[in-house]
């Protein structure tokens, strides 16, 4: 077996066998959204939110997979693995004073 080599992050990367399999869902997945879900998230209790970004961050930079985004090219989908970028947290006061929603 040939020895495991990083791949190039700063070109297209070619799909997987198994992303190649599922191609003809792409378009339509992709032009309806759902590979974009945004959450909510109820906390209760004291939010240490530079701690929540920062963790956060850090999943992110760590996996390529939460950075991929698929193009479509003359010759059909490619994986565009995106640089780390800071992630943006916005916090909404609920009801009660002492629970808050975080939307990420």
């Amino acid at each position: 077996m040939p020895p495991l080599v990083p791949t190039r992050r700063d070109q297209p990367v070619p799909l997987t066998f198994a992303q190649q399999q599922t191609d003809l869902f792409f378009d339509d997945l992709l032009n309806a959204g759902h590979w974009n879900i945004p959450m909510a998230v109820r906390v209760s209790g004291e939010l240490h939110l530079d701690c929540l970004r920062r963790a956060m961050d850090l999943l992110i930079d760590r996996h390529e997979a939460l950075r991929t985004t698929f193009v479509r090219e003359a010759d059909g989908y490619v994986q565009a693995i995106r640089p780390s970028a800071p992630v943006q947290v916005e916090v909404a006061e609920a009801h009660d004073e002492t629970e808050a929603s975080v939307l990420a």
